[in-house]
């Protein structure tokens, strides 16, 4: 297994709710994740799943415990970690190509070279015909190509995905889930996933983390083992489904109201 490129060690997040209350979201999470590797975060809503995505991310900071990037503290945003959310987040006054090199801006490339990167990127997803749209003309999954694209042009290392494909349709989801993967096993990035669909995540994974119900820890860690590309009609795929769908209708129950 490759080196670990980001460590958690008993993490725990508190805040304060809107009432005053103080609510623990994470607590003694840890985690390993290898350099290459597709790990997925699973649990139930309110585990702190998103959460400890952020944290990771340098946008918010955890009240104790350890979180390292290549052995380094985790105090604010990293060049080398990009995030891709749930909702697309375009500016809706620039197109498609401003959206995507808009981190590129920032750093001060030049327009000739941010312009060749992003049109490049545009056209690994197919999207380089709708360089001049603008989002509003964009269907859900063209917006979220774009959102994915505008983080892989900075090139990171490590990629965070906060439920990227939630709000898509499930035939949009599997063509997004694919052209991911062909992503990842060709620039062989780093990629930590939050999703609450099971399938997705053995789908996708090296390793999925099943998280407890809040406060949120690390239940189990399974590694998936099938070969790529996988076969969801395959009986070890249903297997895993299974015993995933299990872990966290255990999770469900205990917060089940009585």
């Amino acid at each position: 297994m490759e080196a670990s490129v980001l460590k958690a060690d008993k993490i725990r997040k508190k805040y304060m709710s809107e009432k005053g209350f103080s609510v623990t979201a994470i607590e003694d999470f840890s985690l390993s994740i290898s350099e290459n590797e597709f790990v997925s975060i699973l649990g139930p809503s309110g585990c702190g799943k998103s959460t400890f995505l952020r944290m990771v991310a340098g946008l918010e900071n955890g009240n104790e415990g350890s979180l390292t990037y290549k052995d380094k503290i985790i105090k604010k945003q990293h060049p080398e970690i990009g995030m891709v959310f749930q909702d697309y987040s375009l500016l809706p006054w620039r197109t498609v190509l401003d959206n995507v090199v808009l981190g590129l801006e920032f750093e001060g490339i030049n327009k000739k070279m941010r312009y060749e990167e992003g049109l490049k990127y545009l056209k690994i997803v197919g999207l380089e015909n709708f360089s001049q749209a603008y989002p509003y003309e964009l269907s859900g999954g063209m917006q979220q190509r774009v959102a994915m694209v505008r983080s892989l042009v900075k090139k990171p290392s490590l990629l965070l995905m906060d439920e990227p494909f939630g709000a898509l349709d499930a035939h949009t989801r599997m063509i997004l889930q694919k052209e991911l993967l062909d992503i990842w096993e060709k620039d062989k990035k780093t990629i930590l996933f939050v999703t609450h669909s099971v399938d997705e995540a053995i789908y996708l994974s090296d390793r999925v983390i099943v998280m407890s119900g809040s406060p949120g820890t690390v239940k189990e860690v399974i590694p998936i083992e099938l070969p790529r590309p996988r076969d969801r009609g395959d009986a070890s795929y249903g297997k895993l489904l299974s015993l995933l769908i299990r872990m966290l209708g255990e999770e469900y129950n205990k917060v089940k109201p009585a």
